[in-house]
């Protein structure tokens, strides 16, 4: 076999397997599961310490932080709108927050995967063209990361508190 042929088995073999880890994941969307607000933090933490680590090895100089920071927001953005597309309710029998996605969550998912790793490979190929570094697009591709993350555990984590709060409901 060619050296393409093989590229083109192993992309077909990878995107294969991504479908099959986002079908089983937008499964799980859809289904009413609980949501414990205490651990929205642990992605987002993970998300900064690999940021933090990240920024450690290549720093970004100059104008290369109006990249990251513009990513960031981006990112928070995002974070807060998906978290805004996430039904969270309050059982009334256990008095547990339930958090349940929505179609509108998913298509969000497939279009963030979709933009980030086309747009991600076009500014590699382009980075001498617009003058900036590679590590710098990794570094403004974990910003946005940790931002959307940030976001979602902010927004989701207000509401979840004030459901549990708020009197409970009859059934």
């Amino acid at each position: 076999m060619p050296i393409d042929q093989h590229r083109l088995v192993g992309y077909a073999i990878g995107a294969v397997v991504f479908l099959l880890i986002l079908g089983l994941r937008m499964q799980r969307m859809l289904q009413r599961r609980p949501f414990n607000p205490q651990f929205v933090w642990i992605l987002p933490a993970v998300f900064i310490a690999m940021a933090a680590l990240a920024f450690s090895a290549a720093t970004p100089a100059g104008m290369e932080w109006a990249w990251v920071l513009a990513s960031f927001g981006i990112g928070a953005g995002l974070g807060w709108f998906r978290a805004k597309t996430i039904a969270l309710t309050r059982d009334p029998e256990t008095g547990q927050v339930m958090a349940q996605g929505t179609p509108l969550a998913m298509l969000l998912l497939l279009a963030l995967f979709a933009v980030r790793f086309g747009l991600h490979a076009y500014l590699q190929t382009q980075s001498a063209t617009i003058g900036v570094r590679l590590p710098v697009i990794d570094d403004a591709f974990l910003a946005m990361a940790v931002g959307l993350f940030l976001a979602r555990a902010i927004e989701m984590g207000v509401r979840a508190r004030a459901l549990l709060q708020a009197p409970p409901t009859a059934a």
